[in-house]
């Protein structure tokens, strides 16, 4: 194992924390050590570290950590645990950066930091491949319009951030589509895509935070549906329909009868995007009407109306398993007579 892979589970553990707002506490222990941080709601309240006969806690801790954690260490999952105090006043995103700051090692074993393939979102990670580039780029919902189409080196988004409460930054350049999502003054997931190159997470955060051309347009989303925006970039394709084979209820019903995440990209004349979380239908829209509805009987209408293929994201989760809509998918192929996807179950 390289180096750096136990403090990738530990940017993993706190990318967790900030995606799923997470309230408990993590333990992080190495011979000699350990520390605790504790999280509301996905932002840290407190931390205590023990080491050499000494205990500090709050930003000491917090500072000291990097410094402190040799090349091996383990890192616990998420426990509930009310933190006993209120003494950090940080973002999960300034923990990683002091982590990321101390992840280096010796040459001869370098580091395995995550990059564009290799996110830091627990258990909804990015693919090595997104299922969408440039030209099949998805289109983005639209809500209140917080700032209009500018010029991005006008706009000056580091200073914008801190004051949205859920929103959506997009990005519009030649060559190159970028969209960020924004939680509380916080941009907590991004994806950038261009002809060659593409990254999620940390890294596309990074690059559109600090863009220079471009248009950039910022638009207020209700907190649900700004959550799961980037499902359609950290989840995997779980299936590919062609509109012929799919029966738009039996799908819609399908998706949402468990309680897991998918993500619907509906291609041809008017692209389209579905979300769906925890067995609800978060958002449907299309390009040609950006605003986002809950209406089940949308969604079966843009199923039913497609002109191109549907792809269907989805991870393994209780009561979503892909291998379900795969194994539709197949037998769609053949058995054409057949209605496409009643045979789809959820356990």
């Amino acid at each position: 194992m390289a180096s750096g892979a136990p403090r990738v589970k530990l940017l993993r553990q706190l990318a967790t924390a900030k995606d799923d707002f997470v309230s408990g506490a993590l333990d992080i222990a190495w011979e000699g050590g350990s520390a605790t941080i504790y999280v509301l709601f996905g932002l840290p309240t407190h931390a205590q570290l023990s080491a050499g006969g000494r205990t500090v806690s709050g930003r000491d801790a917090v500072e000291v950590l990097p410094h402190l954690l040799p090349q091996r260490f383990e890192v616990s999952y998420w426990r509930r645990r009310m933190s006993p105090a209120d003494t950090l006043d940080c973002s999960i995103d300034d923990l990683a950066a002091l982590l990321i700051e101390f992840a280096g090692a010796p040459a001869a074993e370098p580091a395995a930091l995550p990059g564009a393939s290799e996110s830091w979102a627990g258990g909804d990670e990015a693919t090595s491949e997104l299922a969408f580039g440039l030209a099949g780029f998805p289109p983005l919902p639209h809500g209140s319009l917080r700032f209009g189409a500018g010029p991005a080196a006008a706009l000056q988004l580091p200073e914008i951030l801190p004051k949205l409460a859920a929103s959506l930054v997009s990005l519009e350049a030649p060559g190159l589509r970028a969209a960020g999502v924004v939680i509380r003054g916080d941009m907590v997931d991004a994806v950038w895509v261009e002809a060659n190159d593409c990254a999620c997470g940390d890294t596309a955060a990074i690059a559109l935070r600090g863009v220079q051309e471009g248009t950039v347009m910022v638009h207020d989303l209700e907190p649900d549906v700004a959550a799961a925006l980037p499902l359609i970039w950290r989840l995997p394709v779980a299936a590919t329909l062609e509109p012929a084979q799919i029966d738009a209820a039996a799908l819609v019903a399908a998706l949402t009868a468990g309680a897991g995440r998918c993500a619907l990209l509906v291609a041809g004349h008017d692209p389209a995007v579905a979300l769906v979380s925890g067995g609800s239908l978060v958002a449907v829209y299309s390009a040609a009407d950006p605003v986002p509805s809950q209406d089940p009987e949308r969604l079966r209408m843009i199923i039913g109306g497609a002109t191109g293929c549907v792809t269907v994201l989805q991870r393994d989760l209780p009561g979503h398993d892909p291998a379900t809509v795969r194994a539709a998918a197949r037998e769609m192929h053949q058995c054409a007579a057949e209605p496409a996807l009643r045979s789809v179950t959820t356990r």
